[in-house]
């Protein structure tokens, strides 16, 4: 389509970060000229773990009960959108933005932290992944002057191509 076009052609001219936050884990790469940077690219698992620890933990603290991160991660997985407790529906989506404000600044500000060692501008902001949109407000908020392009479908099977490749991630 027109936004994977567009992509390839910054992607192929300019300086890139292509940044996947996976519901597991939290990759990010830089793309520069088409060509992967493999000396700047980096994973942070504790951020998304992180995120469903503090889900749960909320989850508990509104419910009673005791509740593992894990069952809101198979959730997640599965495409549910709630949980039981007690018998009762808990949905999840609430709880999962909860952590989200609070995680997100801090996996964000270690991109920021690695990317001061990059000299130059970035020219676009590629975002794919199971939990971009979660991610989206804070890494806009960091980078406030580059374009950021969310592919509709998990495009760039090229991008895709280039965490495996980049930062050995699943």
């Amino acid at each position: 389509g027109e936004v994977e076009a567009e992509v390839a052609e910054v992607l192929a001219e300019g300086r890139g970060l292509g940044v996947d936050p996976g519901h597991f884990s939290f990759d990010w790469v830089l793309i520069q000229q088409g060509e992967l940077q493999k000396r700047s690219c980096g994973s942070s698992v504790e951020a998304m773990a992180a995120l469903l620890e503090g889900a749960a933990a909320k989850i508990g603290e509104d419910f009673g009960g005791r509740v593992e991160a894990d069952r809101i991660e198979q959730a997640l997985q599965e495409g549910k959108e709630h949980i039981l407790l007690f018998g009762r529906k808990v949905e999840i989506a609430p709880y999962v933005e909860q952590a989200v404000r609070e995680v997100v600044p801090v996996a964000v500000e270690r991109l920021r932290v690695a990317m001061r060692r990059q000299e130059g501008d970035l020219d676009a902001l590629v975002l794919v992944g199971g939990g971009a949109a979660w991610w989206e407000g804070g890494i806009r908020e960091l980078f406030p002057k580059v374009p950021v392009i969310r592919p509709v479908d998990p495009i760039l099977a090229n991008a895709r191509g280039f965490f495996e490749l980049g930062a050995g991630s699943g």
